[in-house]
């Protein structure tokens, strides 16, 4: 074993005796007592610690707001919720109790609920009344235009202007072979096509030049709030052009840089209307001014002309749709020209400024039948008393009938006061300065017919039969035209050569192969081709421009037209029948009127026929029975109608006329046709009455309305004892139609047909 392993087992050898600590000495008590003081000290500073920094199990926490004193944190704290309250709700949902909301005042008539008044309140004046007055000035004439300035006013009752509408007619016209108008609208209707703004220089520096309608309607603007006085006395300034414009700054700088001379006289003008109409309203006032322009039978050639126009206007008042008051008036101006150059002027003055000088009552129709016929600015003043009251709807749908070739009211009312004018025209003005938008596109219209006779010869019976469609306005929409020359012999017996018409012979009548040219080596067209060339230029006048056609006599004692775009047309026969039987179908008392929106086909039908005619050796009476008829369709269908016959009777002696009778037609006749009456002709209806030939003809017209051309020749028939055809449906007969009807039936059937 080694010496190590001996070692473990036994006791560690002993040191040496030189290494052996020396013998401890005891503590005195001095020095243990000291030891003792010191481990109590240490022991004290750790239970302060201990207590101090939480150490150990025994501290109870006193938290206060979620925190001890010992600085640790209670988890579980939640902090009380402090409201936050904004218009009395809280964000989280809760409402203050105590709280109450701020006053918000609703003013009625300048007072709250809560008592309090609005300082601010100026109560509205009611029933205050006002005045409305109309006023037109004319600027220069020149030899290519008309200018007038149109002006309304509405005064309250101390003479302040409320509202005030302006517009302006700058009518243009060319003079070549005729007087041709190139514009007929307002400067307010031409809108940014007057082209101020584009082609205007300003007359203030570089200012934007506005357009004409934004300019006047500052100057309305302007105006509000005015007396006449002011307006007048306006202070002016005179450019180097020698415009007379605005001096004052808020109108210049409100865009009205225009000369205004004409603006301040129409004003004042029209608030010094002594014929304005005065009212009462406490509503608010919309107030409007129409305009419209016609030509009026000009007529010229070579510059060489007298311009006529017809300027129609009115001013209308209106509170909430219903028309409180209004004005109309018209102007006629004439310019006469020669050589290109303005020459003299007339009727520049309104018809209301003439009064009694319009000479109405000495020259116009009496058309109420009372033997009284009024002047012009009377029925005028009687027009604008009726429509008071009125809504815009309801002037829209006046009625009218053809009279004396005028569209009069069929009112009663308006008629009794002595309104017998034709009213279509301020009708149709009124509407728009009452800013009417049709809301239908259908349109009113009128039918007539009408028969001419020409020359009755010893070998045949010359007529000419016309029909026009004219709108509300007088303006012809549509036009057919025919004529029969009846042509016969006498031998031992009367024999019709021809019962043809000429437009039925069409290229036969020969016109085209065997005519001379009346103007120089033009091309001679057949007799329909002038007759559709003459139907094509009625169309868009007015009867009067049609009878105010220019014409000229031939060598031959020919009445042809001077009018070149109608000889250029191939017009060049005589016309004076056809403008006869156009004028009298124009005024045709026994018209239909009718109302669409679609497409207008006019027809005319002519049946001609032997009536019982007698004679030998050229001793004879010459008798027919001429059926004429006039249709109006629109897709297919009849839509107007009217029909009428001729009986003329020629007495011949030794081949000569000796004498003529009946030239005249059946509705024209009337009573003196003579069938009320029962000794001319039996009831065969059985209800004991008789009706006249143009009633029984009229209740016929009315029944094939709605019919298609086919449906007409269809009609139902059936023979009396006496040979006589009458209608069997009881519908018609109910209606007092018991003429022989076969004739009728087939020349309305054929006009129809031959609608176009």
């Amino acid at each position: 074993m080694s010496e190590e392993m001996k070692n473990l087992n036994n006791e560690p050898e002993q040191a040496p005796v030189d290494n052996q600590p020396a013998a401890k000495k005891p503590l005195d008590k001095k020095t243990l007592g000291i030891i003792i003081g010191a481990v109590a000290a240490v022991l004290v500073i750790v239970l302060v610690l201990v207590l101090t920094l939480g150490g150990g199990d025994d501290h109870t926490h006193n938290f206060v707001d979620g925190k001890c004193e010992c600085g640790e944190s209670d988890p579980n704290y939640v902090p009380p919720h402090t409201h936050n309250f904004v218009n009395g709700e809280c964000e989280c949902g809760e409402t203050d109790p105590n709280y109450t909301p701020p006053h918000t005042h609703n003013f009625v008539n300048g007072v709250c609920d809560c008592g309090e008044t609005d300082p601010n309140y100026v109560p509205p004046v009611v029933n205050n009344e006002y005045t409305l007055g109309l006023g037109l000035v004319y600027g220069d004439v020149t030899n290519a235009q008309i200018n007038a300035t149109i002006a309304t006013v509405v005064l309250d009752n101390n003479g302040v202007i409320v509202a005030c509408k302006i517009d302006a007619v700058q009518n243009k016209y060319t003079v070549t072979d005729s007087v041709a108008f190139t514009n007929l609208l307002t400067k307010k209707e031409l809108g940014y096509d007057y082209n101020m703004a584009a082609f205007g220089h300003s007359l203030i520096g570089n200012a934007t030049v506005k357009e004409w309608f934004e300019q006047a309607a500052a100057f309305e603007a302007w105006c509000v709030g005015k007396t006449l006085a002011q307006v007048e006395a306006m202070e002016t300034q005179t450019m180097d052009n020698g415009y007379v414009i605005s001096a004052d700054q808020d109108l210049l700088a409100a865009g009205c840089t225009i000369s205004i001379t004409d603006f301040i006289d129409a004003v004042v003008k029209a608030g010094n209307d002594e014929q304005s109409m005065t009212f009462t309203t406490d509503g608010e006032i919309v107030l409007g001014l129409g305009v419209n322009s016609a030509d009026n039978g000009s007529a010229g050639d070579d510059f060489e002309a007298t311009v006529k126009m017809n300027i129609d206007y009115a001013a209308v008042a209106s509170v909430d749709g219903v028309i409180v008051a209004t004005l109309n008036d018209a102007t006629q101006p004439q310019v006469k020209l020669e050589d290109g150059d303005v020459t003299g002027t007339d009727k520049l003055i309104s018809k209301r400024e003439l009064k009694e000088g319009y000479n109405m009552a000495a020259y116009g129709s009496d058309n109420n039948g009372d033997g009284i016929v009024k002047e012009w600015y009377i029925q005028s003043a009687e027009l604008s008393k009726y429509l008071v009251g009125k809504t815009i709807a309801e002037v829209a749908a006046l009625e009218t009938t053809l009279v004396n070739g005028h569209y009069i009211s069929t009112d009663d009312a308006l008629l009794t006061a002595g309104c017998t004018m034709q009213i279509t025209g301020i009708q149709d003005v009124v509407l728009e300065a009452a800013g009417y938008v049709e809301e239908s596109a259908e349109k009113n219209y009128t039918l007539g017919l009408g028969l001419v006779y020409g020359d009755v010869t010893n070998a045949q019976i010359n007529a000419t039969i016309a029909t026009v469609v004219l709108d509300n306005n007088g303006v012809i929409v549509a036009c057919k035209i025919d004529a029969v020359q009846n042509k016969y012999t006498v031998t031992d017996s009367v024999a019709f050569t021809n019962l043809l018409t000429k437009k039925e012979l069409g290229y036969d009548y020969n016109m085209a192969a065997f005519g001379h040219s009346l103007i120089g080596n033009a091309t001679v067209k057949e007799w329909f081709e002038q007759a559709a060339a003459f139907e094509a230029w009625c169309v868009g006048k007015t009867l009067a421009q049609v009878e105010a056609m220019e014409t000229q006599t031939m060598d031959n004692g020919y009445v042809i037209s001077a009018d070149q775009d109608l000889l250029a047309a191939g017009c060049t026969i005589s016309i004076t029948d056809f403008i006869d039987a156009v004028v009298k179908a124009g005024n045709d008392e026994q018209s239909m009127t009718f109302t669409t929106d679609g497409e207008i086909v006019l027809g005319l039908g002519v049946n001609s026929a032997d009536n019982g005619s007698a004679g030998d050796d050229f001793e004879a009476t010459i008798k027919m029975n001429i059926e004429f008829a006039a249709t109006v369709l629109v897709d297919g269908k009849i839509v107007a109608a009217l029909n009428d016959a001729s009986q003329p009777q020629v007495t011949l002696e030794d081949g000569d006329v000796a004498g003529t009778d009946k030239l005249t037609t059946k509705r024209e006749l009337k009573e003196n046709y003579g069938m009320g009456g029962k000794p001319y002709s039996p009831d065969r209806n059985g209800d004991g009455i008789v009706k006249e030939w143009y009633e029984q003809s009229a209740a016929f017209s009315a029944h094939v309305v709605g019919l298609t051309a086919a449906e007409v020749a269809e009609l139902p028939t059936q023979t009396q004892d006496d040979g006589y055809v009458i209608s069997s449906d009881e519908d018609l007969l109910t209606a007092g139609c018991t003429i022989q009807i076969t004739g009728i039936k087939a020349v309305v059937a054929e006009a129809a047909e031959k609608a176009n």
